[in-house]
């Protein structure tokens, strides 16, 4: 069984939010005041279990009215919201990393709550959640599966939203006579370029959208801590970094869906990000690397293909630019040279292309061009369409694709 997220916008009348809000500050002081016991017992040597912190949250939950909108499984979910978080610092410090220690929420740091297995039920239109009620939400698509747990969650810009999850059964990837392949090449200048010569052009939705940031930061900077002014200025930067952010995954969703529709084995790189970003000084390039979100990317491709019955591979991302397609001479290049060209075989095509021809070959374990050494395929473009999928648009191939 796998896990699958369906993401609902919530609209809850003023009594609703009400109690959504009672419910949020109230798993907030059970996270703090279990935090709290935990430092003091271990400033005299003790240590505490998770099924101590289980009391302390049923403890705190059962001492006053102010926890009365707040169930009994979402009380044990801030116990564990706690757990994860503390076994992820240990992961991070036995890997070598510098880590802190845990921080008390403030109420603008603690943005959800979950109810799990119990609670909540998903009706036609509505979301039930026990101790709050009724909360109307718009199920704009069927759930996949039956569902586990609700994430309730109160972004910055104000809006409500119900993350459900459901298991669904793993499909497994079908045996095909003559699958679809294609090996996907990311990067900055384009956003991707596949093995059939398909382009995708990097749309750059965080370079757009850096002057308004700018702008709306510096009013934030000079607002007083604490006022009106600096929470209106607070959420007016919360907008707009959300509709980045939903561009974004618009982006990414039709990108992704395309190749998962139109491809049975899918080849990327197992690229480390964090590597990438913290290389080098060049601010500008760190920036359009984030925000081309290729993590995001390629783990839409993974989930949608296991989901589809088809196949997405990893492979290793060293040398895929360098080593030539044709004849696998290593040929380097600096990051600005966007053509590969084969001192040994003579093979002249642009570079991501060239990169893209070696993660398939990689993944697939077989040449993606004849011995022969047939010209090379002419360039497509993957416009991506607001009110439609992204679509393959015929363009003329450029000059220096050929063999």
């Amino acid at each position: 069984m796998a896990m699958l997220a369906c993401k609902f916008r919530l609209y809850p009348s003023r009594a609703a939010e009400e109690k959504l809000v009672s419910a949020l500050n109230g798993c907030r002081i059970i996270y703090n005041e279990i935090l709290g016991q935990m430092n003091e017992a271990r400033e005299i040597g003790n240590r505490l279990s998770e099924a101590d912190t289980q009391d302390i949250a049923k403890n705190v939950r059962n001492s006053g009215p102010v926890f009365e909108h707040v169930h009994s499984k979402v009380a044990q979910m801030v116990s564990r919201r706690l757990w994860a978080s503390i076994h992820a610092l240990a992961a991070l410090k036995r890997k070598g990393k510098k880590i802190g220690r845990l921080r008390f929420k403030p109420r603008d740091r603690f943005t959800s709550f979950e109810y799990n297995q119990s609670g909540f039920e998903i009706r036609d239109g509505a979301v039930w959640l026990s101790k709050i009620g009724e909360v109307k939400c718009v199920t704009h698509r069927e759930l996949p599966g039956v569902a586990r747990g609700v994430v309730i969650k109160h972004a910055g810009d104000g809006k409500w939203w119900a993350i459900v999850q459901c298991h669904v059964p793993k499909r497994e990837a079908r045996a095909i006579l003559e699958p679809r392949e294609v090996g996907i090449d990311v990067g900055v200048s384009l956003f991707a370029m596949d093995s059939n010569g398909n382009a995708t052009a990097n749309p750059k939705f965080m370079a757009k959208a850096l002057p308004a940031l700018r702008k709306a930061s510096k009013s934030l900077s000079r607002k007083h801590r604490g006022s009106g002014r600096y929470r209106k200025a607070r959420v007016k930067l919360s907008k707009l970094y959300a509709t980045i952010a939903n561009k974004r995954h618009d982006f990414l969703h039709k990108i992704s869906s395309w190749y998962v529709a139109n491809h049975d084995v899918i080849c990327v790189e197992k690229l480390n990000i964090r590597a990438l970003v913290m290389k080098g000084r060049c601010k500008t390039l760190h920036r359009n690397i984030m925000d081309a979100a290729w993590r995001e990317f390629i783990h839409m491709l993974g989930y949608k293909a296991s989901s589809a019955g088809k196949r997405a591979l990893l492979v290793d991302p060293r040398h895929t630019s360098s080593d030539c397609s044709r004849c696998g001479t290593r040929v380097p290049k600096q990051l600005w040279e966007r053509v590969h060209s084969c001192p040994v075989c003579g093979l002249t095509c642009d570079r991501d292309y060239n990169a893209a021809l070696n993660i398939l070959a990689r993944g697939t374990g077989h040449a993606p061009t004849s011995a022969e050494g047939r010209p090379l395929p002419a360039s497509t473009v993957l416009q991506t369409v607001a009110s439609e999928q992204a679509v393959p648009v015929k363009r003329e191939a450029p000059p220096f694709m050929a063999g």
